[in-house]
């Protein structure tokens, strides 16, 4: 007869217990998880016993912190009541002011024109500007005729297609679900259980063993011991996040097809997460779930392209980053066979990362380009880690302090992006803290340790051939990363300069020598630049590393704006080593899962912008590999030509707020 009161496992979970009458000695959920089962019972032997003082204080506790709580919870739906309330009175009087708006001028003697109106509002000021332009300035008839766009048409909508699949994507998701294209694990749920173990085997192999910056997620002996004594991988989430994360990433070690990887992914991804929503409320599972989340967000983000599952999830490590923090400081640790210093250095990374997602999430996709926050986090090293953990980690740290230094934090914040020929005074200022930022970086460089130094110098004699005998990732991330930063500087100071020869008559011997040498440092950079991100995809051998989407955006940017540069004639083999460097990343991607230029949707979406089309890349194992492999190929395209027809209109537009992105990215520069 099963017992009418919950079992203790079913109670501290708080939920529901139910008994099978073919086994008396446990409920179906501690069977189905093979934990002990016991039934709890309730102690009536003594009245005076059943509410004793100290659990009436711990309830009395318990309900004043869940009256703190509804009482947040309170204030913070006011404030987003008011906040919505606000932006529809806004868009309201928007509507109303396009509805009937007017504004009175008049031309004084001296042939100025005045506007008697006033504006009260940013909305009226810009509603003003468009009317002036279309009504009282002399493009007035060529308006009449057909629309302006002061925005690059040829490259901006790239960028927005891809907030755009996200947001459709998602919308269809919720309402339809996933329209799985392939028969989902009709052949692998057939295979023995000793099928999963030899694949597994491999896979956690190759995570712990290969130059990859994920393994500063888990603390590598701790898991290795873990592993070994787990009876069945396939109960253990941590292996199914790395086994999800490994098949998808690692290339040349994996004989696999893109179809078999992703099933095999959603097969594990599917196990991993039924095993997590039972275990989400667990408190003695906190560090074992965040591990979990925090590894399987490449999958869901850049394989899966599920922005709004990826940020439950991140929420959800955030959260469960702060209740082991205040755990910790209290002395409180995870029941791990490791020390308590190491579980610190753990929480710090996870803290770290879950953070940095959210922040990114948060641009993918709001659209959000401003960062209130950026979280500078220098990470520490645990001594038993092995030498390529402690390099990537060091390298974190260094990047971090130039990243953070008073003149870098100047120009990433925009002004250089931002910059406007008519603010002279502007320009002026952020030369000088160009010219400053220079002498910092070239510091920085000197004082950086060998291990994680290219060459000597940035120019040195021998860079280029430093550059491809490399075997280090590590140096080659740091090389390629100042070499972009001092390219978009020498970039804006050549398009300066060239601004200020055209209103000049004659040029002085100083500026003809300044602008020689930042022509010369601009083609040497570029020429570094793109040895060094070859050289980086050639050693890397996952198929998306994890600094990769990062740094394919920054090089993106980087390299469209050297081919926009009115001033700067880039010699052939610039070209050739465009192309080659191209090639490679693209050979990083699997061959089954690339978009054929023929049927890519980005040429059509510039010219009609009809979304329709775009469902291309879910029928693809990897979507998102395929949208990134696609928009990297329309990049390829963009350059070569410009390369043909030279230099043409300026950058603007959401590719801008792409290179934020990739700045931004800065600060997890190892991570994603």
């Amino acid at each position: 007869m099963p017992p009418k009161v919950r079992c203790h496992a079913c109670r501290k979970r708080h939920r529901g217990c139910f008994w099978s009458n073919d086994n008396p000695n446990g409920c179906i959920r501690c069977t189905r998880l093979k934990i002990e089962c016991t039934p709890y019972k309730p102690d009536y032997t003594n009245e005076k016993d059943l509410l004793p003082r100290e659990r009436n204080r711990k309830q009395i506790e318990y309900w004043q912190n869940q009256i703190a709580q509804l009482s947040n919870d309170i204030q913070e739906f006011e404030s987003a009541i008011q906040i919505a309330g606000d932006r529809i009175a806004v868009a309201k009087r928007r509507k109303e002011l396009e509805k009937q708006v007017e504004w009175n001028l008049s031309i004084d003697q001296n042939g100025l024109l005045k506007l008697h109106t006033d504006i009260q509002s940013i909305q009226e000021l810009l509603l003003y500007s468009q009317a002036f332009v279309k009504y009282v300035s002399p493009l007035n008839g060529l308006f009449s005729k057909s629309s302006i766009s002061f925005q690059s048409t040829s490259f901006h909508l790239i960028i927005s297609v891809f907030h755009l699949i996200l947001y459709e994507k998602e919308k269809k998701r919720l309402c339809m679900g996933d329209n799985i294209y392939y028969s989902r694990l009709s052949s692998i749920h057939q295979q023995p259980h000793s099928y999963y173990r030899s694949i597994m085997d491999h896979l956690v192999k190759l995570y712990v063993n290969r130059e990859n910056s994920r393994r500063l997620l888990v603390h590598t002996p701790t898991y290795i011991q873990h592993y070994k004594d787990i009876h069945d991988p396939l109960t253990c989430p941590v292996t199914l996040a790395i086994c999800v994360h490994t098949v998808c990433t690692a290339r040349h070690v994996i004989k696999y097809s893109a179809t078999e990887r992703r099933q095999l992914a959603d097969f594990y991804y599917d196990k991993c997460k039924d095993i997590l929503f039972d275990r989400f409320d667990d408190p003695s599972r906190k560090l074992e779930t965040l591990v979990t989340i925090n590894i399987l967000q490449h999958f869901v983000i850049f394989v899966l392209l599920r922005m709004t599952e990826a940020r439950r999830f991140a929420t959800i490590a955030f959260s469960i980053c702060k209740d082991l923090e205040v755990d910790m400081n209290r002395g409180k640790y995870p029941k791990l066979k490791c020390e308590p210093q190491v579980l610190k250095v753990l929480l710090q990374r996870h803290y770290f990362y879950a953070e940095s997602t959210l922040t990114m999430l948060d641009f993918m996709i709001d659209k959000n380009q401003t960062k209130s926050h950026v979280p500078v986090t220098y990470l520490d090293a645990m001594p038993d880690e092995d030498l390529q953990t402690k390099h990537f980690i060091e390298m974190h740290n260094h990047l971090l302090q130039l990243c953070t230094s008073p003149y870098m934090c100047a120009l990433t914040k925009g002004k250089m992006m931002d910059y406007s020929h008519d603010a002279e005074d502007e320009t002026e200022s952020v030369i000088e803290v160009i010219f400053r930022l220079n002498r910092v970086i070239r510091n920085w460089w000197d004082e950086l340790p060998r291990h994680l130094r290219l060459c000597d110098g940035l120019y040195a004699v021998n860079a280029m051939e430093m550059t491809k005998r490399n075997t280090s990732v590590v140096k080659t991330i740091v090389f390629s990363f100042i070499h972009s930063i001092l390219l978009k500087m020498w970039i804006f100071l050549l398009n300066s300069s060239a601004d200020t020869t055209v209103t000049s008559i004659k040029e002085d011997d100083t500026s003809i020598f300044c602008r020689k040498t930042q022509v010369d440092s601009s083609i040497q950079s570029c020429e570094l630049l793109l040895s060094s991100m070859t050289r980086l995809f050639q050693l890397h051998d996952d198929i998306v590393p994890s600094m990769t989407f990062e740094f394919m955006t920054r090089a993106a940017y980087t390299l469209l704006s050297v081919s926009l540069c009115k001033s700067l004639q880039f010699p052939t083999r610039i070209q050739q080593m465009f192309d080659e460097c191209f090639d490679v990343i693209s050979a990083v991607f699997p061959a089954d899962n690339i978009v054929p230029p023929s049927l890519s949707p980005l040429n059509s979406f510039v010219i009609t912008q009809d979304p329709n089309n775009l469902d291309i890349y879910k029928s693809y194992p990897f979507p998102g590999y395929a949208l990134i492999a696609d928009i990297l190929n329309a990049c390829h395209t963009y350059l070569q030509s410009h390369f043909i027809q030279g230099p043409g209109e300026s950058l603007t537009g959401e590719l801008s707020s792409l290179t934020y992105a990739a700045l931004y990215g800065n600060f997890f520069c190892f991570m994603e």
